[in-house]
């Protein structure tokens, strides 16, 4: 391949077996069309010229010298590599401005995506706990051979595993080997990398892991990825990465209270999220478990709404705690104040018991208690973990908010209207949002109903309530919390935690952690 191409002087030595230097990458590809960007990286549908062949092309700038590093890393690894649900390696090229790597082209989108398309009711298909764990069983086939190779990701995420065809039993590509590394046993290694809510425990905790435990911490990823295919949602998360952080050191792993997810699946999720790394199954021993080879249920997961929710939800929170942050202080000191009033024994979470003896309080009936408390748990309960934690509190207080106040939806609404012409475009979205190009289309299109290229505050208003921020003004579960102007004074003082029991997650500061976000 690339014989058609031209060389150009070069005045440094690369040692990149096969590399190809060309004057210009046009020589040898067309029909350049953006996939997605990165802080590193581009990468774009092309078609080789030689043989009208549609390939992915991933382009790196010359400019950085970091990049060298990381194009002779990732190029070297998809080199070695040849198994069905790992994209294919094509060739390596530089040109007098760019290093690039030329792979298989996958064309069924990206694990959410494809999920969302096909399984999201126009098509009628069920989501089915089979077919998630065939889906598991493809990427810890990947994750396998990788660590057959001592190769670790180190990014297992649903956006880097993507369906090759955009049929619906189209076969599941692991991508996007950026920061993958060769380890050896006996080394231990320091540099921190990888995605929020996927990273694994003993990253955050220990300085130094070893390959074995850079493997375990694929295996975790994989569990994460998992627990959301069969859930709707991690099983760990926040509003910010701190947070996020520690309840991945120390949160008890459970499962939503209307988890379709059968015994074995359950304890197969247990059995890769464990905390302690040493003690989680390597990928062969996996490839064993009986869920993944026929004892998976046919029942509906009906988990696809919530995962279509969950990314576009994730986006939004930030832009609505800085952008109302500055309108609503004392409000929110007031929720804190009515949080620590219901959480008697100042652990930092409400319990159904702490939030009947709320109820009990504020004067309900003692028959109707039960069914109030466990009502209310159920709205603002968003991990479904049986608690409510401060974050939940505060999140639903400002869904409460936005459905009685149409200033605060309104001021959101301004914000993103940069130009104030009473319309959103998809410019002035992709400026709050950030997101690249493919993802910002996603984004931009649930809000734009009538797919007119523009959305509405009317639009803007809908879409925000479907992803669950703009609670019912008329749900008096939200009334009988937040309407609330209690005493707290005359009961019986709250019992503070036991202080010999310390949180792994306390002794450990998390706050400057910079991770190499992919």
């Amino acid at each position: 391949m690339g014989q058609n191409c031209v060389c150009f002087q070069q005045s440094t030595t690369i040692d990149i077996d096969g590399l190809i230097v060309i004057d210009d990458i046009r020589r040898c590809f067309g029909d350049f069309h953006l996939l997605g960007d990165g802080c590193s990286s581009n990468v774009f549908r092309v078609l080789r010229r030689e043989d009208n062949k549609k390939l992915a092309l991933k382009k790196m700038s010359r400019k950085s010298e970091m990049n060298f590093s990381l194009f002779k890393a990732e190029s070297s690894i998809l080199e070695e590599l040849n198994h069905p649900h790992i994209v294919q390696f094509e060739e390596v090229y530089m040109d007098r401005k760019n290093y690039y790597i030329v792979t298989q082209l996958c064309s069924g989108g990206d694990l959410l995506r494809h999920i969302k398309e096909k399984y999201s009711g126009k098509y009628g298909s069920k989501f089915t706990e089979a077919f998630v764990a065939n889906l598991i069983n493809q990427i810890v086939e990947a994750v396998a051979y990788c660590h057959s190779k001592n190769v670790v990701h180190r990014d297992i995420k649903p956006e880097n595993f993507v369906f090759q065809e955009e049929e619906m039993d189209s076969k599941l590509i692991l991508i996007d080997f950026g920061i993958a590394k060769v380890v050896e046993e006996g080394k231990n290694y320091i540099d921190l990398v990888g995605t929020p809510y996927y990273i694994a425990p003993e990253y955050l905790t220990k300085s130094e892991r070893t390959a074995s435990e850079l493997k375990a911490a694929d295996m975790w990823s994989i569990g994460i990825v998992s627990y959301v295919l069969c859930t709707g949602r991690p099983p760990f998360h926040g509003n910010t990465n701190e947070e996020v952080f520690r309840k991945i050191i120390s949160k008890q792993l459970k499962f939503p209270r209307r988890a379709r997810l059968s015994s074995k699946g359950k304890l197969f999720l247990k059995k890769i999220l464990q905390k302690d790394p040493h003690a989680r199954p390597t990928a062969e021993e996996l490839k064993l478990h009986i869920w993944l080879n026929g004892g998976a249920e046919e029942n509906d997961l009906e988990v696809v709404q919530g995962l279509i929710s969950f990314n576009l939800k994730e986006k939004m929170k930030k832009v609505l705690s800085e952008n109302l942050g500055t309108q609503r202080t004392e409000q929110t000191e007031h929720v804190a104040e009515l949080f620590r009033g219901i959480d008697k024994n100042g652990d930092g979470a409400i319990d159904l018991g702490e939030l009947q003896q709320f109820l009990k309080h504020a004067g309900y009936p003692s028959y109707y208690i039960e069914k109030k408390s466990k009502e209310i748990m159920d709205k603002l309960d968003v991990d479904k973990s049986g608690h409510l934690d401060v974050k939940e509190f505060e999140e639903a207080w400002l869904e409460f908010q936005l459905s009685r106040d149409d200033k605060l939806m309104y001021t959101l609404f301004n914000h993103f209207d940069a130009n104030g012409d009473g319309i959103i475009d998809s410019l002035e979205m992709k400026a709050i949002l950030g997101e690249n190009c493919d993802e910002m289309k996603k984004v931009f299109d649930s809000f734009d109903e009538n797919n007119n290229g523009e959305v509405s505050y009317e639009e803007f208003v809908r879409a925000m309530k479907g992803i669950g921020f703009n609670a019912d003004p008329n749900d008096d579960t939200f009334g009988d919390i937040f309407n609330a102007d209690f005493d707290f004074t005359g009961e019986d003082e709250s019992v503070a935690p036991d202080s010999s029991v310390k949180d792994l997650a306390e002794c450990v500061d998390l706050s400057n952690i910079q991770l190499n976000v992919k």
